[in-house]
């Protein structure tokens, strides 16, 4: 009996450890990942369809959790040197997890991972997950292109891969709640021209490292004006053409969902507005930190939610003329 409670003692302390240890892996991006694509799920599937969505949040949840995990394991393991100058709290350079450890979890997350995928979702989600783990390796292991505009094009493609495969999850019960893949495009597009507002809070980092990020290689007074006006322009023009598009085409007779459109479109632009701002007149580093992990997010998630009814409304429409 003795023998069973200390088993069982050590397997809670275990799993305990390995909870905390994968808090820390996905927290610095939580707010980009899950959570986003969790929040993204709530609009996807309102309104609350017949049946009960807590099975579908649990894959959701099961899903994009060990998705994100795949990335964050890679991404860490492959930038030690780097996090103990720009993220010194992550779990290998603050001592909560070994370099061995790490190389046992990514073998591991990455073989269970898409089984479990297949499992709950089928072939085409597997499709997603597979080349999901083959841009990581690409962008992450080999050939690990080091050029400024891969540190754009990874997040883009990766947000793209990671709303189908919400979607694949959606579909699975609701197929009549599909998102349509331009939807992604756009968002992913979005990502594309914007996400390299992240880089300017690690330049210091990044220049002792030698990697050649966008900043670092327009240091310089003016060149660091110029990009920063630059990057400003593109978060607010990309937005207000988006914002624009999603109300000429979707906008109708005042209801909710017309409501919902007018909102989410302009607490999008504001948001876009105060990162545009933010960026021009930064004067720290930890301004530059907050911009991009609490504006920059936010305005990310408007816009998410934006393309969501921009999606239901087309649906609703194509529904409405099949009929």
């Amino acid at each position: 009996m003795k023998a069973i409670k200390f088993q069982t003692s050590a397997l809670i302390h275990l799993l305990g450890n390995e909870a905390v240890i994968t808090y820390h892996l996905l927290k610095s991006n939580l707010g980009a990942g899950v959570l986003l694509y969790l929040s993204a799920a709530c609009i996807r599937l309102l309104p609350p369809p017949k049946l009960s969505v807590i099975t579908v949040f649990a894959k959701i949840f099961c899903i994009l959790v060990s998705h994100q995990y795949c990335w964050d394991i890679v991404n860490q393991l492959t930038s030690v040197d780097e996090d103990r100058i720009n993220k010194p709290k992550r779990p290998i350079p603050a001592g909560r997890l070994t370099v061995i450890g790490a190389k046992w979890r990514w073998f591991i997350s990455w073989t269970i991972s898409p089984a479990i995928c297949y499992t709950l979702l089928g072939g085409e989600a597997l499709v997603m997950f597979l080349l999901s783990e083959a841009l990581i390796y690409m962008c992450y292991v080999w050939p690990r292109f080091d050029h400024w505009a891969s540190r754009n094009t990874f997040p883009a493609l990766w947000t793209f891969l990671s709303f189908r495969l919400l979607n694949s999850v959606v579909c699975k019960t609701y197929p009549q709640l599909s998102a349509q893949p331009k939807v992604d495009v756009i968002l992913s597009l979005w990502v594309l021209g914007t996400i390299h507002i992240q880089e300017f809070h690690d330049m210091d980092g990044d220049r002792k490292i030698k990697r050649k990020t966008l900043p670092v290689l327009c240091s310089s007074a003016s060149s660091m004006k110029m990009l920063r006006s630059i990057t400003a322009g593109l978060i607010a023009a990309s937005g207000l053409v988006v914002v624009l598009w999603g109300w000429i085409q979707c906008l109708g007779p005042f209801d909710l969902h017309s409501v919902g459109l007018v909102l989410t479109g302009m607490f999008h632009l504001l948001g876009a507005f105060v990162v545009g701002v933010r960026c021009v007149f930064a004067t720290s580093v930890g301004m530059d930190e907050r911009t991009y992990k609490v504006y920059y997010i936010l305005t990310a998630y408007w816009l998410v939610y934006f393309l969501s009814l921009v999606n239901k409304s087309n649906t609703m429409s194509e529904v409405a003329g099949n009929k």
